[in-house]
């Protein structure tokens, strides 16, 4: 098996096994007995064993971005003929993207709440302020090629970076986990359009 292909297999796997028995009851051996690799091999790419791969999932979460919005329906490729009309694609394609990985997220959630004590201990193996910074703007990065393709709706990002990711995740995650906050997908989608165009403008 090529080292690319062991890598993605055993992420692949881990992914499965943390969605089923919960981060705390999958084991190393078990993931590369089942990715067909050797506990050599799984460590090759992962020094740190499941913390490793946790956290290269959280990264090809937010760097694969480009390729998953396209798969729901975005990309700047396509002919717009208004930001309003690009902005809502592009927040209905996160919603998916989110939804997609909602039953993964939820269980690691739900194990970390239940053994916070654990979890507070191994923290700091997880993601540092600066891979928190990358994602962050890797996230942006869409509203960021949207407003270059725009550039006479006069809205800016720079600045509100944080404001921004902090709105837009947040209340897809929330709309996401807590079905019907917000009424239906259409409504939401509509709802959050209007919420990102305010939050751009010049003078908020």
């Amino acid at each position: 098996m090529k080292k690319g292909a062991a890598k993605e297999k055993i992420m692949k796997i881990a992914m499965t096994l943390f969605k089923e028995k919960g981060f705390g009851n999958t084991y190393v051996n078990e993931i590369a007995s089942k990715a067909g690799v050797s506990i050599g091999t799984l460590y090759y790419h992962f020094p740190r064993g499941k913390f490793s791969i946790l956290r290269e999932m959280g990264d090809v979460s937010i760097t694969d971005y480009s390729a998953k919005l396209k798969k729901f329906g975005y990309s700047l490729e396509y002919d717009y003929d208004t930001i309003t009309d690009a902005l809502k694609n592009l927040i209905l394609a996160l919603v998916k993207i989110h939804s997609e990985e909602r039953d993964f997220i939820l269980a690691l959630q739900v194990e970390f709440l239940s053994k916070l004590d654990d979890y507070l201990k191994i923290k700091d193996q997880f993601a540092t302020q600066e891979q928190l910074k990358t994602q962050t703007e890797l996230f942006l990065r869409p509203f960021r090629e949207l407003l270059k393709k725009f550039p006479e709706e006069g809205l800016v990002l720079n600045g509100k970076e944080t404001q921004v990711f902090k709105v837009v995740d947040g209340l897809i995650h929330r709309h996401t986990f807590v079905n019907d906050t917000f009424g239906t997908e259409e409504d939401f989608v509509k709802m959050m359009t209007q919420i990102v165009l305010a939050l751009l403008k010049p003078d908020y």
